[in-house]
């Protein structure tokens, strides 16, 4: 009885881990100032400092933009850009990428 009560919580706190960004997905960081807000959800570019990287260069461009990163993996970051709750993902997912332009997400 045990082993089941321990599958049955870790299914349960995978399914939490699931669903928590598409509900409400915060910014982890903030670049720039600007009204012009863009939202990118990614995993390990924003932990690495890539999307930081690219963040300044493009609003050295567009000083009246900002960019909002709200930390999901690949296939969280995906849902989140079908409900439309985010504007960019950086994803390592091609098959998924491929539907999501196909389907013009």
């Amino acid at each position: 009885m045990r082993t089941y009560l321990r599958i049955l919580v870790l299914v349960l706190a995978l399914c939490l881990l699931a669903w928590a960004p598409a509900q409400g997905a915060k910014c982890r960081a903030m670049y720039g100032d600007g009204p012009t807000r863009l939202t990118v959800a990614t995993g390990s570019p924003g932990e690495l400092g890539l999307l930081k990287a690219l963040a300044d260069g493009f609003l050295a461009e567009h000083s009246g933009a900002s960019i909002c990163w709200i930390k999901a993996g690949s296939g969280a970051s995906l849902r989140l850009l079908k409900k439309k709750q985010v504007d960019v993902v950086m994803a390592h997912a091609p098959a998924a990428e491929k539907k999501a332009v196909a389907q013009g997400w």
